[in-house]
């Protein structure tokens, strides 16, 4: 009833894992079609706007001063004439009228002329940058009334010059001035003036600004449109990745080992923390058809996905042997797993393991450690407590072809503690640059020791994030914790010295001691 309950739990899970996955695929698509579309339409309004801000910039630094500066011209020839007609139109009073004229605004005028129908200077104030109009295009525009307007470039700027016929002896309504005749003939003349454009564009620098600084606020946002659609195709794959990493986390939490293949009777926790999403570090445990209990940890060298597919194929390879079945067999599974990870993978993606088994019926601990850091057996008697270094076996795996492995045996007494970890734990350092060590990992198994193994394994957990504060974990940190009961019911004294405990504490070797 057990087994069918555990199988339609799992079944349950995977079905609502598969509706998870495509629900997030489904949200994902949907929300990169959003971002494509305010991508677009946000490289499309930017054109717009900036495109509407190079014309209406170029419309009042051109169009609107040169309008203004043709009204200007006008105004001033206007009181010109005016001044003319008051006057009576004497040659005297012409160059009067001129001088007169180009005090009134000394910064805008470059030039001003009365000529004659040929050419020749009846009054004039300012030397011209050159000549512009022919006796012939003045006669024609004499005749015809026409107003003649051109942009020249001086040394002192861009100047708007405008020729004109002038009337000094009309009056305000077309009438002739001064009591003259209608019909009588008059001389011809012909003025001409030169506004600088930059005095009369002053005016609207303000203005040009605001433009000038709406045309670059638009530049930046269609080059920031161009810049996210270009990084556009790049950002998919990475959430892409971040998708299949999410997964390949779900999937490695999926490997490790169930609560349901835990014997109830064992007293066992483990916990591993990766470094990113998914890491190297992987732990398992099992029991036989025998009773023995299987205990495996691997630790691949680097972190993120190509460690994790590593140790998830030790795992498995591993998995595949019947490796607590004797000390041949397990050495053997060691020795066999080096040479193909030597001949399938890179020299720089080597692997320390630790496998070892522990059989109830003889209280007794077999393992193979191949370059991992050595577990800890801990076992606490009248004098405090004492340790055991797991270090019997062979080079790491995957790095030296052919290795010989051995394996190593020790006697387990009632309520001994296995401890196993990786060097994400021991190498941990904190911001002065001082790493956990395993002292402090005994001080603290030390203190937590009454505990339950899974209260025990946080209680160490909580200690290593105490001692780093804020500092994130540089590597995948894992640790196993495993309090070993042997099938009989009490031990004598003479039964611990007959399995080895009967060293006196402190004994310089294998032996560590924590009171």
């Amino acid at each position: 009833m057990k087994s069918i309950f555990h199988s339609w739990r799992n079944t349950a899970a995977q079905s609502n894992s598969q509706l998870q996955s495509r629900n997030a695929t489904w949200r994902s698509g949907n929300r990169n079609v959003v971002l494509k579309s305010c991508v677009t339409c946000g490289l499309i309004l930017g054109t717009v706007l900036l495109a509407q801000m190079i014309s209406t910039y170029r419309f009042v630094s051109n169009d609107l001063v040169q309008r203004e500066a043709q009204r200007e011209t006008n105004r001033k020839l206007v009181g010109a004439e005016q001044m003319a007609r008051v006057l009576g139109a004497q040659d005297s009073d012409l160059s009067e009228i001129v001088n007169e004229t180009v005090r009134e605004s000394p910064a805008q005028i470059a030039w001003l002329r009365i000529l004659q129908i040929d050419g020749t200077p009846a009054a004039s104030v300012g030397v011209p940058a050159e000549k512009l109009y022919s006796p012939s295009r003045m006669q024609q525009a004499v005749e015809s009334h026409e107003i003649l307007s051109k942009i020249v470039n001086t040394p002192a700027g861009r100047v708007l010059v405008t020729a004109r016929p002038f009337h000094p002896d009309l009056g305000p309504f077309g009438g002739i001035a001064n009591g003259g005749r209608h019909g009588s003939p008059s001389r011809p003349l012909f003025v001409e003036i030169a506004v600088y454009l930059d005095s009369i564009a002053a005016p609207y620098g303000p203005l040009r600004i605001r433009v000038l600084t709406g045309s670059l606020a638009a530049l930046a946002l269609v080059i920031a449109m161009i810049v996210i659609g270009l990084r556009f195709g790049p950002y998919l794959r990475g959430k892409q990745l971040q998708q299949q990493a999410d997964v390949a986390r779900n999937v490695q939490l999926d490997l490790m080992p169930p609560l349901e293949s835990i014997p109830e009777d064992l007293d066992f926790a483990g916990a591993c923390i990766p470094a990113w999403q998914v890491g190297g570090d992987f732990y398992d445990v099992c029991a036989d058809k025998n009773g023995r209990i299987g205990l495996m940890l691997t630790d691949v060298a680097g972190k993120g996905l190509p460690a994790a597919l590593l140790s998830s194929l030790i795992q498995g390879a591993l998995r595949a042997t019947s490796w607590t079945s004797d000390a041949l067999v397990q050495a053997g599974a060691a020795q066999q797993l080096n040479d193909f990870l030597c001949a399938r993978s890179a020299p720089e993606r080597f692997a320390s393991m630790i496998c070892c088994y522990y059989d109830p019926r003889t209280s007794t601990l077999r393992y193979v450690n191949a370059g991992h850091l050595p577990p800890m057996l801990v076992h606490r008697g009248r004098n405090g407590f004492s340790v055991r270094r797991l270090e019997a076996g062979g080079p790491v795996l995957g790095l030296l072809p052919g290795s010989f492995y051995l394996q190593g045996e020790v006697a387990v007494g009632p309520g001994d503690l296995l401890v196993m970890f990786s060097d994400g734990i021991t190498e941990a350092e904190n911001t002065s640059g001082e790493e956990f060590g395993e002292w402090r990992l005994l001080e603290a198994i030390c203190k937590h020791w009454d505990a339950a193994a899974r209260d025990l394994c946080d209680g160490v957990l909580a200690d290593l994030r105490s001692f780093l504060g804020d500092l994130d974990a540089q590597d995948d940190q894992t640790l196993m914790v495993i309090r070993l009961q042997p099938s009989l019911n009490d031990f004598t004294n003479d039964d611990l010295r007959a399995i080895g405990w009967a060293q006196p504490v402190g004994q310089v070797g294998t032996e560590l001691v924590c009171q």
